[in-house]
């Protein structure tokens, strides 16, 4: 199975999205809906593609996002 990531789902990243990024993990909760509502559908379409259960796809989806919003995500994301 080829990379879903070289497959063209995510275009690279602008310095929109990496401004983005930057003001979400600051706090800014409505950028946060941004970046989920921007990239939700993708992930969740790789997640159901890997592992053909909706939930589990559902599930995926949303420990990701909770991942991003820890304080050693937070702290890797901004610049240095």
């Amino acid at each position: 199975m080829n990379n879903p990531l070289d497959a063209g789902i995510f275009p690279p990243a602008t310095s929109e999205d990496h401004a983005l990024v930057v003001a979400a993990n600051r706090g800014n909760a409505h950028v946060f809906e941004t970046l989920f509502e921007r990239y939700q559908p993708k992930i969740f379409a790789i997640a159901l593609r890997f592992t053909r259960v909706r939930e589990d796809a559902e599930d995926i989806v949303q420990q990701t996002f909770q991942t991003c919003t820890g304080s050693k995500a937070k702290r890797s994301f901004l610049p240095g």
